[in-house]
C-alpha cells in the first residue's frame, strides 16, 4: 500500500452522551478481532479476580498469541502522517517480511517528520524489527533496533538516540530488555526475567538522563530541566498486586512550572533519595526511606525510623512496633516562599523554617509532634 496519508489533524472530542443519549454511529463499525478471553466464576468468591488476572498474565507472549495461522512474506507500505495540532508532517515506511513458523522476519521501519516548530524542525527515526515464531501462531523472540535523530535551530549540530529493545521466549520463561544510548552513553538501562516456574518478575533498572537528551524528541512541549542517575532492582508477582522496588537515585531539577505554573518559586533543587518500596494490594509498604532537599544550601531530610505499612484508601497505618518512632523529619532551611504559590488570598513573607519532627504510630493512624522546636 503505497500513496496513502492519516490525517490526524481532524481529530475531535466525542460529545459527552448525557442520560437516555444515544451516541451517533455515521458509519457501522467492523467487527471487533478477537482477543485474549479469561472464563472467571466471581460469583461471592473474593479472590476469583485476583485467579483471573493471573492465568490472564503468563509472560508478553501469552498476549502475542495469534487467533489464526500467519506468514507474512513480503509487505510495503509507504505513506504519509499529517500530525495533530499542526506540528508537521512525517513520511512513514514499513518494508520487509520473511515471517513464518520456524522463520525469522525481518522488517525496516522509517520515520522522517519535518516539524513546524523552529526549534526542532526535523526529527527522524530509523529501525529494524526481527520477530521469530516457532508456530503459524506463536512468537519466541521480538527485537527491535531504533535511531532517532533530531535537528533544528536549537540543536544545530543534531541529537540521536539509539534503543535496543527485545524479549525472548525459552524453556525456562521469558527474558526482556531495554536499553537507550545517546552520545555513548547508556541513559536508561532495564532487563528483566519471567521465569516459567517462579511465574514472578524479576529484574533490575539503571538511569543516566538528562532534559537535553530528551527534549529534541519531545514534538516541541516544555520539560523541566532536570539531571537523574540512579539503579535498583524490581520484581513483582503475576498478577502486579504485590510490586517491590529498591534503589537510590540522585537528581536536580529545575523549571519546575513546565509541569505546573505555582511550582515556579521553587527553582533548583537536588534529590537524593534511597528507598525499598512495595505496594501489596491497596498497602503502600516502606522498609526503608531516605530523602534530602538541598538547594545552594540544605532543606530538608526526612528518614524512616523502621518499617510500616500505610492505606491510602482507608488511612490506617500498621509499624511492626507501635512504640516506636516512624519517621524523622528535619527542616534545615525550608523556604517560605514555596507556600506562596498555593496560599491564593494569603501573603506570606519571613526567613526559613528549622526545627525537627517525628511521626509516631497511635491508633491506627499517626501523629506528628516537635523533636526542637520550629524556628521562622
Amino acid at each position: 500500500a503505497k500513496g496513502w496519508t492519516l490525517d490526524l489533524s481532524k481529530q475531535v472530542a466525542p460529545p459527552k452522551a448525557g442520560p437516555g443519549t444515544a451516541r451517533p454511529s455515521a458509519t457501522p463499525r467492523a467487527p471487533s478481532p478477537p482477543s485474549l478471553q479469561v472464563a472467571s466464576t466471581a460469583g461471592s468468591d473474593p479472590n476469583a479476580a485476583s485467579r483471573a488476572i493471573v492465568q490472564a498474565f503468563a509472560g508478553v507472549f501469552a498476549q502475542l498469541q495469534l487467533p489464526v495461522d500467519v506468514s507474512l512474506d513480503d509487505v510495503q507500505l509507504e505513506g504519509e502522517v499529517i500530525l495533530p495540532a499542526a506540528q508537521g508532517r512525517a513520511k512513514i515506511l514499513l518494508k520487509g517480511g520473511g515471517l513464518a513458523a520456524g522463520r525469522e522476519g525481518k522488517f525496516d521501519l522509517a520515520g522522517d517528520a519535518t516539524l513546524s516548530d523552529p526549534a526542532v524542525n526535523a526529527l527522524a527515526v530509523h529501525g529494524t524489527l526481527m520477530v521469530a515464531m516457532d508456530t503459524p501462531r506463536t512468537f519466541t523472540r521480538i527485537a527491535a533496533r531504533l535511531d532517532a535523530s533530531a535537528s533544528g535551530a536549537q540543536f544545530p549540530n543534531g541529537v540521536k538516540l539509539t534503543a535496543d529493545l527485545s524479549a525472548t521466549r525459552g524453556a525456562s520463561g521469558e527474558s526482556y530488555s531495554a536499553a537507550v544510548v545517546a552520545r555513548e552513553r547508556q541513559l536508561l538501562t532495564v532487563k528483566a526475567d519471567f521465569p516459567s516456574q517462579a511465574r514472578r518478575l524479576d529484574g533490575t533498572w539503571k538511569l543516566d538522563a538528562s532534559d537535553a537528551d530528551l527534549a529534541p524528541f519531545a514534538l516541541g512541549r516544555p520539560l523541566p530541566a532536570f539531571t537523574a542517575a540512579g539503579e535498583g532492582r524490581f520484581d513483582a508477582d503475576a498478577s502486579f498486586t504485590a510490586i517491590h522496588a529498591a534503589g537510590r537515585l540522585n537528581a536536580t531539577v529545575d523549571r519546575l512550572s513546565a509541569i505546573q505554573a505555582e511550582l515556579l518559586a521553587i527553582g533548583e533543587i537536588k534529590l537524593d533519595v534511597d528507598f525499598d518500596l512495595a505496594q501489596r494490594g491497596d498497602a503502600v509498604v516502606v522498609e526503608k526511606l531516605k530523602l534530602v532537599v538541598a538547594a545552594a544550601q540544605p532543606i530538608a531530610a526526612v528518614q524512616s525510623l523502621q518499617a510500616f505499612e500505610f492505606s491510602p484508601k482507608s488511612g490506617e497505618l500498621k509499624a511492626a512496633d507501635s512504640r516506636r518512632e516512624l519517621l524523622g523529619i528535619a527542616l534545615q532551611g525550608l523556604p517560605l516562599a514555596w507556600a506562596r504559590p498555593f496560599l491564593k488570598d494569603i501573603a506570606v513573607s519571613g526567613g526559613d523554617l528549622r526545627g525537627e519532627l517525628v511521626a509516631t504510630p497511635r491508633g491506627g493512624g499517626v501523629t506528628v509532634r516537635s523533636k526542637t522546636p520550629l524556628a521562622v
